[in-house]
């Protein structure tokens, strides 16, 4: 070696010290690179793609038991107004006769008051049967989550 800073022969600058240029993939590598990127991107567009199919199908699902809570809700809501109508038309007479020394209104208020209790119980439990289910995919949401921290490389 040449004090000069000239070359070796073996083209390193300081005499093989293993700081020879990395070689140039050949062409057929590159084209492998390639593949195997596209291979990549079309995997994550396909996991993509069906975890999106999951969550609008979990969507759907939950929406599905939505409404038959709020059937329940609106079918105990219905029927307690109409009972409610029919048994404060035949009840308030029938306690009048029972308790002759009971007013007329208090016989009203005995019967509207129990109705109104049937009625919120029937509301209550469609509420409790609504409130038992969370309406979110959880499942999808956290295939998600994980996919995007595997794709970004930082953990949840």
């Amino acid at each position: 070696m040449d004090h000069n800073g000239s070359h070796t022969p073996d083209g390193s600058r300081f005499g093989g010290t293993g700081f020879a240029p990395e070689p140039e993939p050949a062409a057929g590598e590159r084209v492998n690179i390639t593949k195997l990127m596209s291979g990549i991107l079309d995997d994550v567009s396909t996991l993509f793609k069906q975890q999106m199919t999951m969550l609008r199908a979990e969507i759907k699902q939950d929406v599905i038991r939505s409404v038959s809570a709020a059937k329940f809700i609106m079918a105990g809501a219905f029927l307690t107004a109409l009972g409610s109508f029919f048994l404060l038309l035949g009840l308030v007479p029938l306690l009048g006769w029972l308790v002759p020394s009971l007013p007329e209104w208090a016989c009203w208020g005995i019967v509207g008051g129990t109705m109104f209790l049937v009625g919120g119980l029937s509301s209550f439990l469609g509420y409790r049967r609504l409130k038992n289910f969370n309406p979110l995919p959880e499942k999808t949401y956290q295939a998600l989550q994980e996919n995007i921290a595997c794709l970004t490389n930082h953990p949840n």
